[in-house]
């Protein structure tokens, strides 16, 4: 696991995480760490589907379509309203509001363990995040923190609480499958796993 800090560059059915998502309404979070994963996502904007999917790698059809997945953070953090320990995916994208850069001033606080903060999204890569001082009698999520850290220790994935399509799964997606269907398929040096 890499430290946000240091970072350069669905359904829940069964799944032991899942993802939390930001909009224009506050969500209360607690961070507890610094540490995160990398991923490389896709976004699908099929209907059927509107939503982020790592991608399968070899074969994949959107990378062989021309749309390069986006590296992506994962990082744990307590949602207070769920009282469960989520992943949040935060691009890459720089600048004074976007994600990573509000959530670095806040983890780089040596008292954010006795903070929650107020995360939402403004635009597309506007976000606002405020720390507010956790009232003594508020709970701070430390048994759901402790099991996921033992999760963790147990071999648990932040990118488990992501969609994991396979190539073959993305290609009958319908939006995927006309692009598909109209080129004739994908070139020979990327469709090894992908069925036409």
């Amino acid at each position: 696991m890499t430290s946000l800090l240091n970072w350069g560059a669905g359904d829940a059915g069964g799944q032991r995480i899942t993802d939390v998502y930001l909009d224009r309404e506050p969500r209360l979070v607690i961070l507890f760490t610094a540490a995160m994963e990398e991923a490389s996502l896709h976004f699908i904007a099929d209907p059927s589907v509107r939503r982020s999917a790592l991608c399968p790698g070899s074969g994949c059809p959107l990378c062989g379509l021309g749309g390069a997945p986006q590296l992506t953070a994962l990082l744990p953090l307590y949602d207070v309203e769920s009282a469960q320990v989520k992943v949040l995916k935060i691009s890459s994208a720089r600048g004074p509001a976007s994600l990573r850069s509000v959530l670095v001033r806040h983890l780089a606080n040596p008292n954010i363990a006795n903070l929650a903060v107020l995360l939402r999204k403004e635009s597309n890569y506007s976000y606002v995040a405020e720390a507010r001082p956790l009232a003594a009698t508020a709970g701070r999520g430390e048994e759901a923190i402790r099991a996921f850290m033992l999760e963790r220790q147990e071999g648990l994935e932040l990118c488990e609480a992501l969609w994991r399509p396979s190539a073959s799964e993305l290609c009958e997606l319908p939006t995927i499958r006309a692009k598909l269907d109209a080129i004739g398929g994908l070139p020979s040096s990327t469709s090894d796993a992908v069925p036409f």
